[in-house]
């Protein structure tokens, strides 16, 4: 008894252990992306978007793969259903003089779901982010060139000499405007106070139009990776309704391979009975001259027969969907059979389908 209540002391710490430890690994997770910076954001934003479209397109793929398996199986059970069991019964009733008055066609020698809107639902372009820091690096340069030539201007209007910039590069035209640089700091300043001043100040504003340039692309590749983010959220909400539909249609075809395969055993069962009454009976000329059991066995079969050919004969596929009449005669074929199955049990088994 104490062994076992040391037991549940046990489980009870590790799932209190265990639960804590996914709340601090959860809590680190958020501390570690509220540390991220905008473009950051943007990145994984753009991954998990990639993602989800990933796994939308895979499930749905998926999907039709299963559903084109099953079309394929529902091709080979209905060409087995007609060629070993139902023509056979059509056949052997036609030789005992019953013919019955429903004329059908089967509709379903060529069964194709096209789901229109899968292909007119727009492919997502998740575009990768790109941080701009290359570009602002560059645009740094052209501005601190400005900068510098500005300052230079400045310089020579406030002594209201010439500016040439042909003569930029040359120290003696350039150390007037220099020291008058470096004196707007210090009194005392000579060339190289003002090459430092000058330095700094383009440095700085370099500096400051990158963090700006750098800092608005990343505002932007956020503001884009939210905007694709809700895109493939829509896409793969779109693509889900495909796939529910895709599935609505393979639950279809499963249970309609499914009835086939059970009317075969019946069908089989009643040809045998059939086969029996005419080497016994042979063809009579009128009904009632046959065995009431044989009317009964005839009448059966013909039942059978005509609640088939019903469902054969309406499309399964209307427009690329699955027909509600299709639904319908599916659901009146599985009646007839569990009436017929009851009937021949004295209703004391459930519904076979």
């Amino acid at each position: 008894m104490q062994e076992n209540k040391s037991s549940e002391i046990v489980k009870v710490v590790d799932l209190v252990d265990s639960k804590s430890q996914e709340k601090e690994g959860a809590t680190l997770v958020a501390k570690e992306e509220a540390s991220f910076g905008e473009h950051e954001k943007a990145e994984h934003i753009i991954v998990d978007a990639k993602k989800i479209i990933e796994d939308a397109e895979t499930q749905l793929t998926e999907c039709m793969l299963i559903l084109n398996n099953d079309l394929k199986n529902f091709k080979e059970s209905r060409k087995s259903l007609k060629e070993k069991s139902l023509e056979k019964s059509e056949t052997l009733l036609k030789k005992l003089g019953f013919n019955s008055d429903m004329i059908s066609e089967d509709k379903n020698e060529k069964v194709e779901f096209g789901y229109k809107e899968q292909n007119d639902i727009e492919k997502v372009d998740i575009k990768k982010v790109s941080s701009g820091k290359f570009t602002s690096f560059i645009l740094s340069l052209i501005i601190g060139a400005i900068t510098t030539i500005g300052l230079l201007f400045f310089a020579s209007s406030a002594l209201k000499t010439d500016f040439d910039i042909n003569k930029i590069q040359d120290i003696d035209y350039l150390e007037p405007l220099l020291v008058w640089i470096g004196q707007l700091f210090t009194a005392n300043a000579d060339l190289n106070i003002g090459i430092g001043v000058l330095a700094v100040i383009t440095l700085l504003i370099m500096y400051i139009m990158y963090k700006i340039r750098v800092s608005l692309r990343a505002s932007h590749n956020l503001r884009e990776a939210k905007d694709s983010h809700e895109q493939a959220e829509f896409y793969c909400t779109k693509k889900d309704e495909c796939k529910k539909e895709i599935e609505r249609v393979d639950a279809h075809i499963t249970e309609v391979i499914k009835t086939f395969d059970v009317y075969s055993v019946f069908l089989n069962e009643q040809n045998s009975k059939l086969q029996r009454i005419l080497f016994i009976e042979d063809k009579q000329d009128n009904f009632d001259s046959y065995h009431y059991k044989s009317q009964m066995i005839i009448e059966a079969t013909q039942i059978l027969v005509d609640s088939i050919n019903n469902m054969l004969s309406v499309p399964m596929s209307k427009g690329g969907m699955l027909s509600i009449e299709s639904e319908e005669a599916l659901f009146k074929t599985k009646t007839a059979l569990n009436i017929f199955a009851q009937k021949t049990y004295d209703k004391s088994i459930e519904n076979i389908l």
